[in-house]
């Protein structure tokens, strides 16, 4: 009986204690889905952003949507951009860089006249 009780208390104080609520969080795509983003897509397939407590929305880009604007007004929380960030800060925008990862784009192969 008295084991009967410890496993009660212990349960109760996990169920009361226990932090379950995700934080949601979404993310700005600056493109349609595509393998460029399968990092992120994959995270989210496996369950890695749920593991670390993010319920995270990750949206498409459609056409004419700032990025910027649309993470400083609340509507996103993240956002992938290009260079415009730095143009949006010298504005005296209010925006954070949380990384800078240069890539090249698949249109250099189609423009290089060399190849056959």
């Amino acid at each position: 009986m008295f084991r009967l009780q410890i496993l009660l208390i212990i349960l109760f104080i996990n169920i009361v204690f226990a932090d379950t609520k995700l934080q949601k969080v979404s993310l700005q795509l600056n493109w349609k889905y595509q393998f460029e983003f399968a990092g992120y897509i994959a995270a989210y397939e496996k369950g890695f952003y749920k593991d670390v407590g993010l319920d995270v929305k990750l949206i498409q880009y459609h056409y004419g949507i700032d990025i910027i604007d649309k993470v400083l007004s609340g509507k996103a929380t993240y956002g992938i951009d290009s260079s415009n960030i730095f143009l949006a800060y010298l504005q005296g925008k209010h925006i954070k860089l949380l990384a800078s990862i240069f890539k090249k784009s698949a249109m250099v192969l189609v423009t290089k006249p060399n190849i056959l």
